[in-house]
């Protein structure tokens, strides 16, 4: 399996994300796995898997990133939007841990409701808690390879 976790750009901390990647990274790979963090602007985490590789960088290119969304199964990111639709361009359902405004995460919560919209239309999945994403990660529910339809992001994109 290749797993992408990835915090985006902005300068704010997300400490949070790491500790949560921390948490879940036991349970849900195996030997022979392949798993890309991407860490922005938070200082560089260390996660050491027996038989996984990690691969840590905290910025990549346009490009570089484009080939490693094409390869990966599956992708645990930040709410936002952008993000969340790129993995929908390929095929893959999200798992989203929001940044809060509340532990001065973001200036704002609009990655929580962004992500709990993209929720409802089947685009995403918003992160319940480490037991519940555990067992939604290892049944395997988290991907969807097929393409996702154009008209499901067309009606999100419609609220706005």
């Amino acid at each position: 399996m290749r797993i992408l976790f990835t915090v985006g750009t902005s300068k704010y901390s997300f400490s949070r994300f790491f500790d949560y990647a921390t948490q879940i990274l036991p349970f849900v790979t195996k030997p022979g796995d392949l798993i890309y963090i991407q860490h922005g602007f938070n200082p560089r985490p260390i996660f050491e898997l027996d038989g996984v590789t990690v691969n840590i960088f905290s910025f990549v290119s346009v490009e570089d990133f484009s080939s490693i969304f094409n390869e990966i199964d599956q992708v645990v990111t930040h709410g936002a939007a952008g993000t969340i639709m790129q993995c929908n361009q390929v095929g893959v359902r999200p798992l989203v841990v929001c940044r809060n405004s509340k532990l001065h995460e973001h200036v704002d919560d609009h990655q929580i409701s962004s992500a709990t919209k993209f929720s409802s239309l089947g685009l995403c999945k918003v992160s319940a808690g480490h037991d519940h994403d555990c067992e939604y990660l290892s049944q395997n529910n988290f991907i969807s390879k097929t393409r996702l339809s154009g008209n499901s992001l067309n009606n999100y994109l419609n609220t706005l």
